[in-house]
């Protein structure tokens, strides 16, 4: 293994672990000996996790000097510049990405591209690991920032479906996985399902399964939600009748002498 190699495993591992101040001196140790593309583009990474606007945008224009091509230095500088010119600071505590977030489960689990993303400023504030919340709208789920900042919205496929496992009180839990400008990808995965879904899948391979059967079920519950809220409303009318009726002396008393 070279110094270089060894350097770079260095500023790998220091980064996973959002050991900053570490791997930005391996990456810089790393452009004492060349000039190298990819330690140029993880120093604008680290600038950029770190809100360092700067530092990262100087780092990103290198690496285009040198590979003027270069498709991630062009969207995260344009990140960066987006961000400088608003005045963002970088607050977020979303630093630390586990490995095992984005594990896949048959089923349980989906990465999903946005649709209507939503403004860029906001877009490129966003990091990978970030936690988004879906929101359950009328005809569709829209994802929203834990500080209610809308990012974008689910397919309407996968927005129908998952409205009835909403619905039916199943939980679920979404990450951003990757992100420029123009496209985001959430990983969705399940918490919890409902009851009355317990026989569905969350994700299968056609997102059109059953859906027609889900659907019924739930008209069947709300159907018989009603019916035993009409019911209740009876029995309370029925009783409110007696009160009344007793109230007003309407209804017999049985005296002691009737029971002789």
């Amino acid at each position: 293994m070279t110094d270089i190699e060894h350097l770079e495993q260095l500023a790998i591992e220091a980064a996973l672990k959002s050991e900053w101040k570490s791997a930005i001196v391996y990456n810089l140790k790393i452009l004492e000996i060349e000039i190298d593309v990819s330690a140029l583009l993880r120093l604008g990474y680290i600038n950029f996790k770190i809100g360092n606007w700067k530092e990262a945008r100087k780092h990103y224009q290198k690496a285009l000097k040198i590979q003027p091509l270069n498709h991630l230095a062009r969207i995260n500088l344009e990140k960066v510049k987006i961000l400088e010119k608003k005045g963002y600071k970088n607050n977020n505590n979303y630093n630390t990405v586990d490995l095992n977030q984005f594990l896949e489960i048959t089923g349980k689990t989906k990465n999903v591209h946005l649709v209507n993303v939503g403004q860029k400023n906001i877009i490129a504030a966003l990091t990978i690991g970030q936690p988004v919340n879906l929101i359950q709208k009328k005809r569709k789920i829209e994802v929203r920032t834990v500080e209610n900042e809308y990012v974008g919205s689910l397919p309407d496929d996968l927005s129908k479906r998952l409205s009835h496992f909403i619905k039916a009180n199943s939980i679920y839990e979404a990450f951003v996985k990757e992100s420029d400008l123009t496209y985001i990808v959430i990983f969705i995965r399940e918490v919890k399902k409902g009851k009355r879904v317990a026989n569905y899948l969350s994700f299968p391979r056609n997102i059109q399964s059953q859906l027609n059967k889900m659907g019924q079920d739930e008209k069947n519950d709300q159907q018989d939600d009603s019916e035993e809220e009409v019911w209740d409303d009876e029995v309370s009318d029925v009783g409110r009748l007696e009160n009344d009726l007793e109230e007003d002396n309407f209804l017999p008393v049985q005296s002691e002498d009737d029971e002789e």
